[in-house]
């Protein structure tokens, strides 16, 4: 059986007090200070044959621009190419703007300094290279749910539904390294908005909270967060306060301990990379391309989508899967738009016309989930046939 090494590297990317931040339109002003700081963790992965370096940024989300010139960056500091840097943002709605939206300025200044950064940390990582064995699990976790709840007049809003897909559960990937500390992957999907819109002050929120709550509680550990489809997942929030945070990060500690007591030993290599697109088709005509970015550790998949995408393209994906451990990703490369199933357009809601803020400007057609179920499965069966 191959070997892997594994490296990890982490940058803080908190901008200025005074940047404008990124979740909600509403929002009238610039950030007004730091609860907590944003990070870059950049993990890098090889089998000899094949290295892959995994980006996550403390970030809502970013433009395919922003994606290709931190692309362009690590290519020529270390020679990795496009298809071997996996970009994922962690979705906060409390992080600066960092994408082109109608509703906040970006800071070109910043962006510079982001790329920058996480090139830096992704060069650092590559350099950290350690004798790895690959560990996964999994465990319940409740922080939130399905948000598409029907409103009193029977249109759908932002609240709770209890009767609507999602996945409660946390994926936990262990790099056992050697006499250095290990590294963990986690992934949940539930967007980091338990701050609202009234909030102006910088935060990773629960996902931030969760990734320094791992970290203090087990040691001899690294911990970096990987967002999964929560287009239509959100975290309970009765209290939008920075004391819920801290306690829905504290939850995912729990779970996260809780994996590591039931993991089960998993292949690592060959280390396997597929980069595609999904045509996916407009409601009035025409497609805009997404693209899909495919990673496989040996037994341990990922499969990661420029979108803001619902729950069940996740529970779809697992189903397809053969691996050990499967993460099924949004906000990866960049996100074009919300990407909704066809039942979503029966009954209407932000979702299904929240394109007009993003890349892809117009909303899909309801065949959409059709295009996009298949490339999920395309690139599962890629990956899977790939032995290198």
């Amino acid at each position: 059986m191959k070997s892997i090494a594994v490296g990890h590297a982490r940058r803080d990317i908190t901008p200025p007090v005074g940047t404008w931040m990124m979740g909600y339109a509403a929002r009238t002003k610039p950030c007004e200070g730091v609860h907590d700081p944003l990070f870059a963790n950049a993990v890098a992965v090889s089998d000899a044959g094949k290295t892959v370096v995994i980006l996550t940024l403390d970030v809502s989300s970013v433009d395919a621009e922003v994606v290709g010139r931190i692309r362009r960056g690590l290519l020529e500091a270390a020679g990795i190419g496009p298809e071997d840097v996996i970009l994922n943002t962690s979705h906060t709605h409390s992080g600066p703007s960092t994408a082109k939206r109608t509703y906040a300025p970006r800071s070109d200044e910043y962006l510079t300094v982001l790329v920058a950064k996480s090139v830096d940390a992704a060069s650092s990582a590559l350099k950290d290279l350690k004798p790895s064995r690959l560990r996964v699990g999994s465990a319940p976790v409740d922080i939130g749910c399905n948000r598409r709840a029907e409103t009193p007049d029977g249109k759908i809003g932002i609240g709770v539904n209890a009767d609507a897909p999602r996945l409660a559960e946390v994926t936990v990937w262990r790099f056992v390294r050697e006499d250095v500390d290990d590294l963990l992957l986690f992934s949940t999907p539930i967007h980091p908005s338990v701050m609202g819109a009234e909030n102006y002050l910088l935060s990773g929120d629960w996902a931030g909270a969760a990734r320094d709550a791992i970290e203090k509680r087990i040691r001899g550990v690294r911990a970096a967060f990987l967002q999964g489809c929560c287009g239509n997942q959100g975290a309970y929030r009765t209290e939008r306060t920075f004391e819920t945070v801290a306690r829905h990060g504290e939850t995912v500690a729990d779970a996260v301990a809780g994996a590591l007591d039931d993991m089960t030993d998993a292949a690592g290599a060959p280390v396997v990379t597929r980069l595609a697109e999904a045509p996916l088709p407009f409601a009035d005509g025409g497609s805009y391309p997404c693209p899909i970015h495919g990673l496989r550790l040996g037994d341990a998949v990922f499969v990661g989508i420029a979108g803001e995408v619902f729950v069940e393209y996740a529970l779809f994906g697992r189903e397809q899967s053969t691996a050990k451990s499967t993460i099924i990703s949004g906000y990866t490369d960049g996100s074009i738009g919300y990407l909704p199933v066809a039942a979503a357009y029966e009954k209407g809601g932000y979702e299904t016309g929240a394109n007009r803020f993003f890349e892809s400007g117009k909303p899909w057609d309801p065949s959409v989930e059709d295009v996009l179920k298949r490339a999920i499965a395309d690139m599962l069966a890629a990956l899977s046939e790939d032995t290198r």
